[in-house]
């Protein structure tokens, strides 16, 4: 049984008297969804994707979140900030069979939401969740290097290790990027 209900509110906080709310998507975010990824994209952010989603691409993701979220092999949460969406997050359970205790972090955040502390409410919320919904013990995290910020919360924050580095794996808009991997055990 599937806990995922479209918009349902998984934890409300606050910080520097901005209200921020994580909860499950729902159809009605695809425009805002769509909106926070392009915009990372035309930031150069260093996240997995540099071509930017049209509206189509967006609705096969959001399809697919709901369908992975129902069979619980997937947790994807939405932050939301008066009416907008400024970041998400996912955990994706790995698929090999003896591997389906393990998770898979991934997470974005608009600029006006980073190092106020809701990358480490929304990792710690994700670990959580996973372990309590889906049986999960261990979580990964990878980033491209040089990305200190996300280093710095996934490490000193949020409890992860490097466990290994892959070089030159990221094409990031055509620089070559090693790829940094992290666990946490739990």
């Amino acid at each position: 049984m599937t806990n995922f209900i479209p918009g349902k509110v998984v934890k409300r906080f606050r910080v520097k008297n901005i209200s921020v709310v994580l909860r499950y998507p729902k159809w009605e975010d695809l425009d805002g969804l769509l909106d926070h990824m392009n915009a990372l994209i035309s930031e150069r952010a260093k996240i997995g994707k540099s071509r930017k989603f049209s509206k189509y691409e967006e609705i096969d993701f959001l399809n697919s979140v709901f369908k992975k979220s129902e069979l619980r092999d997937m947790i994807y949460i939405v932050i939301e900030s008066g009416n907008k969406i400024m970041g998400s997050g996912n955990l994706a359970r790995e698929q090999m069979e003896k591997s389906r205790h393990v998770g898979y972090i991934g997470l974005s955040l608009r600029k006006e939401f980073r190092d106020l502390g809701v990358g480490t409410e929304l990792i710690n919320t994700l670990v959580k969740l996973g372990k309590k919904e889906l049986g999960l013990s261990l979580f990964k995290i990878s980033l491209v290097a040089g990305n200190e910020r996300a280093l710095h919360v996934y490490q000193n924050k949020c409890g992860f290790k490097v466990v290994g580095r892959v070089p030159g794996e990221i094409d990031h808009f055509g620089t070559k990027m090693d790829h940094l991997i992290m666990v946490k055990e739990v």
